[in-house]
């Protein structure tokens, strides 16, 4: 929403959380949720093209540095 200067203005909305959030829900639930967590699966999709081409960088750089602690060694 813009203000008077045409700035946009940010809303900042929290939901403040008690030192004792721990003790409310229960040592129980934490474990319960800490399982359920672990159980859940996770789906990653990876652009191949991307992976190569940062490996591919890589091992310029590693190149690069064996060169360069040869030319040191001279």
């Amino acid at each position: 929403m813009p203000t008077e200067l045409g700035r946009s203005q940010i809303e900042d909305q929290r939901c403040p959380l008690s030192s004792d959030v721990g003790e409310e829900l229960g040592e129980e639930s934490w474990q319960e949720l800490g399982e359920e967590l672990a159980k859940t699966e996770v789906e990653v999709e990876v652009d191949a093209d991307m992976v190569e081409e940062k490996l591919e960088e890589e091992a310029e750089e590693e190149a690069e540095e064996e060169e360069e602690e040869e030319e040191e060694k001279s």
